[in-house]
């Protein structure tokens, strides 16, 4: 039996694979040469449709979040821009957006915080960062490579990544 939801927002894409150079030798003379390869064409399918990942350990940090807070969590989670830690919050879209009033939205903010799951930016009554390790939407280690400066090796291993 299959699934009765149909997957939305797949497209198929052409994309242009570079192959680069190859080094050979000519055995008759020994002779160095550089070829370069033709570019070739490859198709893929693309899911177009955003999405942000909920790391599995989360839910059980979000279970005890008040209903409120859960609007507010829904929210964030639903604006995370691809390798971003940050989300803008103001009161009056928040509640537009969840139906709630101003003291639910300032309730639902402080519970956030208390539970670790947003930090305020300093400097800015707006600006907030989430807490990665719960969801994310992107490849987290690009986020500490660009916010760091830190480079990795061939390897994939970096030094003082933490």
């Amino acid at each position: 039996m299959y699934s009765p939801f149909k997957v939305d927002g797949l497209e198929e894409r052409t994309y242009i694979v570079k192959e680069g150079e190859v080094a050979t030798v000519d055995p008759n003379t020994g002779e160095m040469y550089v070829m370069k390869r033709v570019d070739r064409s490859k198709r893929a399918l693309h899911d177009g449709r955003r999405y942000t990942k909920l790391f599995a350990g989360a839910c059980d940090k979000f279970i005890g979040l008040s209903r409120v807070g859960f609007i507010m969590l829904f929210y964030i989670i639903g604006r995370v821009s691809p390798s971003k830690d940050n989300v803008y919050l103001t009161a009056d879209d928040v509640m537009e957006w969840g139906g709630i009033s101003s003291r639910s939205f300032y309730d639902g903010l402080a519970e956030l915080l208390d539970q670790e799951i947003i930090a305020r930016k300093l400097g800015s009554r707006i600006e907030f960062f989430f807490n990665v390790n719960l969801f994310f939407n992107g490849d987290r280690r690009r986020l500490i490579k660009d916010s760091l400066g830190i480079r990795m090796g061939n390897e994939g291993n970096s030094e003082n990544l933490l």
